[in-house]
């Protein structure tokens, strides 16, 4: 027993040591929480960040549209097709249900094709990139490391063997290519290689990477809180209805009315804004638009000068069950919505119409 002891603690010893042969004599730039830039520049410069491991590539690139720039995210993974894959979009707001797990159980060892090898897929998603995405875009425009590693040590705890993750971020003139290897022993920093030089990065700034679905992903339809709308038009069969928000600035005393009788609280219309605001996304739909796809209604917020326009769709899904998607200006994309809180702000259009 003591000489297991003995071995354990030898071992730790051994990788801290390790560890401090590479981090004693850096260079850092001359202060407490001082960072040593990678590559020089701006954000203003970057036009894409692409990620690139065996199994994940995710690209951010920027773009613009009349309604200013933003970031868009491509994700291509290598995926087992019989494998059920995890929603992102699951569970968003505090009021979902939550998943009973025993519903759902693995699969038993032994059972028949439990252990069964399928040819793998490659699955490419799409999607406007949230707030998490523009973070991490500011972060690469530069890129500063904890600190520049000494020369001296063993370079096989570095993790840069081939088939290592690759970081190319493009700039207006060239692109700059990094190899990022193995977490460090204890603080889970990161090793970054550019050319011959090596550094430390706080491995933070990589793991919205590492989980774009989950970290990257926008799931609003419009950027605006109910606290900021100051108006809303909603629109069917050919006919448009106008609501403003009065007193959005004192919660005690805001409430919704008609634009045409702002004096009068539009109760029924109030409740059918606390549905419409509650609406989630489930999923970016790629490619061609699903069939059988028609109109709902649509419907504006605005905020200020600040204005967002949203479709909604419907279309007949399994079971006779309905599915529902949106368009907006602000995702920029189809969307598919979340069933059941789409299909109440549905059934209740009548409620803002009439």
């Amino acid at each position: 027993m003591n000489r297991i002891y003995f071995l354990s603690g030898a071992l730790v010893v051994t990788l801290v040591m390790s560890y401090t042969t590479w981090t004693s004599g850096t260079r850092d730039a001359g202060g407490p929480g001082a960072q040593v830039p990678i590559y020089s520049g701006t954000q203003h410069e970057l036009e894409a960040i692409r990620w690139s491991s065996d199994a994940l590539k995710v690209d951010i690139e920027e773009r613009e549209d009349e309604q200013g720039t933003y970031r868009w995210v491509i994700v291509t993974e290598t995926v087992d097709p019989n494998q059920e894959e995890e929603d992102p979009f699951a569970h968003t707001h505090p009021d979902d249900p939550e998943e009973d797990p025993e519903e759902h159980p693995e699969e038993h060892e032994g059972e028949e094709g439990a252990h069964e090898h399928h040819p793998l897929e490659t699955l490419v998603t799409a999607f406007l990139g949230n707030d998490a995405a523009l973070k991490a875009w500011e972060s690469f425009g530069p890129l500063h490391a904890l600190r520049q590693l000494s020369e001296t040590g063993d370079p096989s705890i570095f993790g840069f063997e081939e088939g290592s993750t690759q970081l190319t971020i493009a700039r207006t003139h060239g692109e700059i290519d990094l190899t990022v290897g193995a977490e460090t022993y204890g603080s889970k920093d990161r090793f970054v290689k550019r050319g011959d030089d090596v550094f430390l990065v706080d491995d933070a700034l990589f793991r919205p990477l590492l989980h774009p679905k989950t970290h990257l992903v926008e799931r609003r339809l419009f950027p605006m809180t109910e606290t900021d709308l100051t108006r809303v038009v909603v629109r069917a069969d050919g006919g448009q209805v106008a609501y403003v928000q009065r007193h959005k600035d004192d919660r005690a005393k805001a409430f919704w009315a008609l634009e045409s009788a702002q004096d009068d609280e539009a109760q029924d219309a109030s409740l059918w804004f606390g549905k419409m605001l509650r609406m989630r996304l489930k999923a970016y739909v790629t490619g061609a638009d699903p069939e059988g796809m028609k109109e709902a209604f649509s419907f504006t917020v605005a905020s200020g000068d600040q204005a967002v326009d949203v479709q909604i769709y419907r279309a007949d899904g399994e079971e006779e069950k309905e599915i529902f998607y949106a368009r907006s200006s602000f995702s920029r994309s189809l969307v598919e919505l979340t069933g059941s809180l789409a299909a109440d702000v549905v059934d209740d259009l009548a409620s803002v119409l009439n």
